[in-house]
């Protein structure tokens, strides 16, 4: 059977397409299935924060909370490696679908790019983006994806009393940051102290970033602006690549509105 992108399959036809002959061994309460040149992973997605879910349109954490054990070699060794060269002898296919739900959507082939950790998860990047409605099907926020001080909130695009609500959250502590994303897959994050933001745009999740400047800023060009995570983590940034607060908070809230790099700040061109 040749498998089409993004069409649904039961769990039979998904193993079938791949048997060849060849019967898979089977790992993981069933949810990967290894044949001689392929890694089946069969995600369940659900709503708690112990189940596989998709972070993005572009990616997919697989656990599920009656597996809690290292992830076998089978299942995620798929490169032959020497210190020259790697070869890639295997490739990872992905079939999603929702709780209660039959069939299972085929993803494609990804890439796995971690696994482990204390709740044995694994995290693939799918090399096809999920189209737009499907990825709302699955769970996908429709509008705007805001992490305020470690927190997830899903805003409707548009709901400028809802972004403002949250951003309240920022304005009544002295350090704070947030960070702002969508189905497109670029951000903005913003950390802030009481005088001033520092802003950071990612074109895409891989992206080394635009970064904003103060053409105003008259200081000493070697000063630096200390900001905090909630985390405990201290952050220094050089004083004249920050704004005021204040412009900084609206520079978002451009974003947010407009969907577009703000030019209600300068961006540094080198970037």
């Amino acid at each position: 059977m040749d498998l089409i992108l993004h069409q649904p399959y039961t769990f039979d036809e998904a193993i079938a397409s791949f048997t060849n002959g060849v019967s898979p061994e089977f790992f993981c309460r069933n949810d990967f299935a290894v044949f001689p040149s392929a890694v089946v992973c069969l995600a369940t997605l659900g709503p708690s924060s112990s189940e596989a879910s998709l972070p993005s349109p572009s990616s997919l954490t697989w656990k599920r909370p009656d597996y809690q054990a290292a992830l076998p070699g089978k299942v995620v060794d798929v490169l032959a490696r020497n210190l020259l060269w790697s070869r890639r002898l295997k490739d990872h296919h992905l079939f999603l679908r929702l709780q209660g739900d039959e069939p299972y959507i085929y993803a494609g082939p990804a890439h796995l790019v971690s696994y482990g950790g204390a709740d044995y998860s694994a995290d693939f990047t799918l090399l096809n983006k999920l189209p737009r409605d499907l990825w709302v099907r699955l769970g996908g926020y429709a509008g705007w994806l805001l992490e305020v001080n470690h927190k997830m909130y899903r805003v409707e695009s548009g709901d400028l009393g809802g972004y403002r609500r949250l951003c309240g959250l920022m304005t009544s502590r002295e350090y704070a940051h947030f960070c702002m994303t969508r189905y497109e897959e670029d951000s903005l994050s913003l950390y802030t102290n009481l005088r001033r933001g520092w802003l950071m745009y990612l074109r895409e999740p891989s992206d080394t970033g635009i970064y904003t400047r103060d053409t105003e800023y008259a200081g000493d060009p070697k000063a630096a602006e200390i900001f905090r995570c909630i985390c405990g983590i201290d952050l220094e940034f050089r004083a004249s690549k920050t704004l005021p607060r204040s412009l900084a908070l609206q520079a978002a809230e451009e974003f947010f509105l407009k969907g577009v790099l703000p030019r209600c700040v300068p961006w540094d061109a080198k970037k």
